[in-house]
């Protein structure tokens, strides 16, 4: 009889081991840094994918309850990096990144007024306003992405884009006026 009780307890005590270890909450949080904001912020609407599986970010600042560990494909607009895609490594329990958010944007206004300082039709914006003076922009990796001298929002003789490595893209060449003159491939 007592060591069936033995036998049993020990069943009881592998089962609860085994439920607790496989069904831990596996949460994913992602936070955005910027030269432009002080401190950091929860990264807004995302889309976390990993085979068939695509989870939305339901709002501003919202956890991601997932069913897998594993890799996923972390994508939204606000992220500094080639593509607007990051793999990102989740296991059990809270998982967490800090990303650079872009602070430099090319933006297009239609049917609305453009931001005081730019002119209609669009331009870049550099940590919420028309770019001025040189400005240069990097990936997550800490490597150029994006530079140039700008006037009210418009880009100035020469706009260099770069890869995540830091090898030149390509580099398009405007006017005094900000109107695109010619683009030129490097890679």
């Amino acid at each position: 009889m007592k060591h069936q009780r033995k036998i049993i307890l020990c069943l009881l005590l592998a089962q609860m081991i085994f439920i607790v270890s496989f069904s831990q909450e596996i949460k994913y949080e992602c936070y955005l840094k910027s030269r432009c904001d002080p401190g950091v912020k929860m990264l807004g609407a995302y889309q976390l994918s990993k085979d068939s599986f695509k989870y939305f970010s339901e709002s501003q600042g919202s956890t991601a309850i997932l069913r897998d560990t594993g890799t996923y494909i972390l994508r939204s607009s606000d992220l500094a990096i080639e593509g607007d895609s990051i793999k990102v490594h989740v296991g059990y329990g809270t998982n967490a990144d800090t990303i650079k958010k872009r602070d430099m944007v090319d933006v297009v206004f239609v049917d609305s007024k453009p931001l005081k300082g730019m002119s209609q039709g669009g331009g870049w914006l550099c940590c919420g306003k028309p770019c001025e003076g040189y400005n240069v922009d990097y990936y997550n990796n800490g490597q150029k992405m994006i530079e140039g001298n700008f006037k009210k929002g418009k880009p100035v003789g020469e706009l260099k884009f770069y890869n995540e490595a830091g090898k030149l893209k390509y580099i398009e060449y405007y006017s005094k006026r900000g109107v695109k003159l010619k683009s030129i491939t490097k890679q």
